[in-house]
């Protein structure tokens, strides 16, 4: 078998500048929805090892996307090569949560 099993989070970076506020929507694929009650966040550590996070943001869910406006004097305190995970929390007993995608943030200032 050569096929890898389970959700291989994708790699990616945030970008964030001085005094922008961050904002970012993602869309469900065609056809799909997010179920009611889905928790959508992105969270912020010191290492990328970690499992407490430092800071979360959370996303505005609709049933198409998820949107995130976060205003520049919190987005600001996140430094640069901070490692952060977007994970979607499903509202299922108990919850099922898939880490969709994985990186650090990248300061353009």
């Amino acid at each position: 078998m050569t096929a890898a099993l389970g959700r291989t989070p994708e790699q990616i970076k945030l970008i964030l500048s001085l005094g922008a506020d961050f904002t970012q929507i993602i869309k469900t694929p065609e056809n799909e929805t997010f179920p009611v009650d889905t928790v959508v966040a992105i969270r912020f550590y010191d290492d990328p090892a970690d499992t407490a996070h430092i800071a979360e943001w959370l996303g505005d869910v609709t049933s198409t996307q998820v949107e995130w406006r976060i205003e520049s004097a919190l987005a600001d305190v996140i430094p640069d090569r901070t490692p952060f995970r977007m994970y979607v929390s499903y509202p299922e007993v108990p919850t099922l949560e898939h880490c969709w995608f994985t990186g650090r943030v990248a300061r353009k200032q």
